[in-house]
């Protein structure tokens, strides 16, 4: 990916900072003025660039996966409202499961509103037990490494507040290291907040994600859909297609300085297919650089 444009904005803080600290030692007069132009200069070149990131964020937001956020706020508005949800998001590399969670999220289609804590966990290369999950939960809610006082304690967090667990690169584990998942952490949870007596408007979300889809994962599959976890909604992530994309930047055709010529939405959807092979991340990272921006930058600022 191009880091261009990242560099780009960490040169221009820096030379802000030196201007101004120059600026306080310095007493010529004339000087004074120079400097002060200069910080104003560099400045508007900063704010620029955090006002494209904008631009370009939110538009990236509308792009794709309208079947998984369809099924995210179907979820959230079936009656009786859910407290619960659990989501499996898997798909090949680069299909962009980290960008959908965070996209999921920015819907802000839970029912109840409180104050959030998320929690994301990334599972290392060496680490294939739950018991590797538990000890990475135990640091972040304050209790031991065992899953039952692991789930004593997010529900504990979950009276108070809403809990997210974000739990990346799911793969890493094999089928039946997922179901303990599930047996040991999440079904203990989801009883112990359904038999909750107490009035409490907080949610608990578990997002689950898989960015390789091997056959692990089509045994996880079949494991989630032959027991029925409860509140459990599985997503699977496919590529780009050209009519994506050519809808995409009909409706953003200001962003990406072009007339209102099929010809140009139809030949720029082809670019940016064929150089990101259709693999969603690949594209927006295109997409980011015909912009003049970073995909990098981008991603960095996502949440979970």
């Amino acid at each position: 990916m191009d880091d261009t444009k990242e560099s780009t904005k960490e040169l221009l803080q820096n030379k802000l900072k030196k201007l101004e600290r120059d600026r306080i030692i310095t007493a010529d007069p004339a000087r004074q003025f120079e400097l002060d132009e200069q910080i104003k200069e560099t400045s508007q070149k900063i704010a620029n660039f955090d006002n494209k990131y904008n631009q370009v964020y939110q538009s990236l937001l509308s792009l794709n996966y309208e079947k998984q956020v369809d099924i995210y706020k179907k979820f959230w508005e079936g009656e009786p409202k859910p407290q619960v949800g659990s989501f499996l998001v898997l798909g090949k590399p680069k299909q962009g499961q980290r960008w959908l969670v965070n996209k999921l999220l920015h819907l802000k289609a839970l029912p109840n509103t409180t104050e959030v804590k998320k929690v994301p966990i990334s599972f290392a290369l060496d680490d294939i037990y739950i018991e590797d999950l538990c000890s990475r939960l135990k640091s972040v809610f304050n209790c031991s490494s065992k899953p039952e006082e692991v789930v004593k304690s997010i529900y504990k967090h979950w009276q108070k507040r809403t809990v997210i667990l974000v739990i990346h690169n799911l793969n890493r584990l094999d089928s039946n290291e997922r179901y303990k998942i599930m047996e040991q952490l999440w079904c203990p949870l989801v009883e112990m907040i359904q038999n909750c007596t107490q009035p409490c408007n907080s949610n608990l979300l578990m997002f689950l994600v898989d960015n390789k889809f091997s056959n692990d994962s089509i045994d996880y599959i079949d494991l989630l859909q032959k027991w029925q976890f409860p509140q459990s909604v599985i997503m699977q992530l496919d590529n780009f297609s050209e009519d994506i994309l050519s809808s995409w930047i009909l409706n953003n055709q200001a962003l990406l300085n072009l007339t209102d010529g099929t010809e140009d939405v139809q030949k720029l959807s082809k670019e940016f297919l064929e150089n990101g092979y259709g693999l969603p991340e690949i594209v927006m990272d295109e997409i980011c650089q015909y912009c003049d921006y970073s995909w990098s930058e981008v991603s960095k600022q996502l949440a979970v």
